[in-house]
């Protein structure tokens, strides 16, 4: 399975990758829009780089799970909390 975790926003945005119960790629967001902590930003381009760097693309996350601050969710790929592929 396939799971895309992001956190944001809030301090230090951050999105993970999982297959298959093991961590395929983590990124924080300040690495790509180069703002200490990147302070509530969404965690758009460390999605994408997740993404990139394992070689998928959306089609093949099956859940989302969002952190934003104090609170988790977690959905399907039919969802409301889902990043739409326009963002990514």
């Amino acid at each position: 399975m396939v799971i895309l975790g992001i956190f944001g926003p809030g301090p230090n945005p951050s999105a993970a990758l999982l297959i298959n119960g093991e961590i395929i790629a983590w990124a924080e967001e300040e690495r790509f829009n180069r703002i200490k902590t990147a302070p509530n930003s969404l965690p758009i381009k460390s999605a994408k780089w997740c993404l990139d760097y394992a070689s998928i693309n959306l089609d093949d996350v099956k859940t989302v799970g969002e952190k934003v601050l104090g609170t988790a969710t977690g959905t399907g790929t039919s969802g409301s909390n889902r990043v739409s592929k326009k963002e990514l």
